[in-house]
């Protein structure tokens, strides 16, 4: 059996009031994740509000020099956090869900994976969107991949911000399918918008965007309509002198798909409307707007 016996905690040395700056936020920054670390000295501001969180099951003022007792604090305070985050994560998915769901069970190995995953996230903004994603689920079994859990998981907030933004420039077939337009005028019509780089290149290594761009014949495709937000557009037969106008596009991937419904970006009509008005004009891809529910 393994013993902590004869073991010198080397915190047993240490007040945190000697240290200097730099060395007091990396031990304040792991206690909040690992929990407190025995020391000598009155608790920092963070511990003691750990200490009031957890009441008296944390004795800063009394601490163990055994680093066994040390480390079941550091478990019960990461499960005390998860657990909190996962309630919460409940709570915003009750007001996710529609009024109507599929009678059909939700997979329990799905169940065990996101909740592995979404444990962890403390911040609001990504707790909607776990919330989002696990009503979707509940809502329609099978909706929501695995791999969009773990692709979620693992993206940095930077990210997450970035791929907001390309959803907020994407278009939709009829079959909600997402897409991006892929033509310059597209690009720079973004840019007008967007402050930093272009996120799309990003997008597609991280797997949410396709690597591959797609085209259709406009005269041969006409009819065809996409829409934009509230409003719907159709393409149209292109001018003689632009009979061979192809639309060029990139497909969101299943799991770019599922995660930019879990997102919920914002639009902005007037991008929708000076791109394909320069589309028209300098492409031949003529899409004219059919149904207008933007009130606007």
């Amino acid at each position: 059996m393994h013993t902590t016996a004869g073991i010198v905690p080397a915190w047993k040395e240490i007040a945190l009031e000697s240290l200097n700056a730099p060395q007091q936020k990396l031990l304040e920054a792991a206690a909040s994740v690992v929990g407190p670390l025995y020391r000598v000295g009155a608790p920092t501001e963070l511990e003691a509000e750990l200490q009031a969180e957890a009441g008296s099951q944390l004795r800063l003022t009394e601490p163990t020099p055994d680093p066994a007792a040390r480390a079941a604090l550091r478990v019960e305070r990461r499960e005390l956090c998860r657990q909190r985050n996962i309630e919460q994560i409940l709570h915003l998915a009750l007001r996710e869900l529609p009024d109507q769901a599929s009678s059909d069970p939700v997979e329990r190995a799905w169940l065990t994976k996101f909740f592995a995953y979404a444990q962890d996230a403390d911040d609001k903004p990504r707790q909607e969107v776990w919330a989002r994603l696990l009503a979707a689920e509940v809502a329609a079994p099978q909706s929501v991949g695995s791999r969009t859990l773990a692709l979620f998981a693992q993206m940095d907030e930077w990210e997450i911000e970035g791929f907001a933004t390309c959803c907020a420039f994407s278009f939709a077939f009829e079959s909600g399918w997402r897409f991006m337009l892929e033509d310059e005028l597209a690009e720079k019509e973004i840019m007008n918008y967007q402050q930093g780089n272009n996120m799309t290149q990003h997008c597609v290594d991280l797997g949410l965007l396709s690597p591959e761009i797609d085209g259709m014949r406009c005269l041969s495709s006409r009819g065809m309509r996409v829409r934009y937000a509230a409003k719907v557009y159709e393409l149209a037969k292109p001018r003689e002198d632009k009979a061979d106008a192809v639309l060029a596009y990139r497909r969101y991937t299943r799991a770019g798909q599922q995660l930019a419904e879990a997102l919920r970006p914002k639009k902005f009509y007037g991008f929708a409307r000076n791109v394909l008005k320069s589309l028209d004009q300098l492409r031949g891809v003529r899409l004219d707007l059919v149904e207008d529910g933007s009130g606007g």
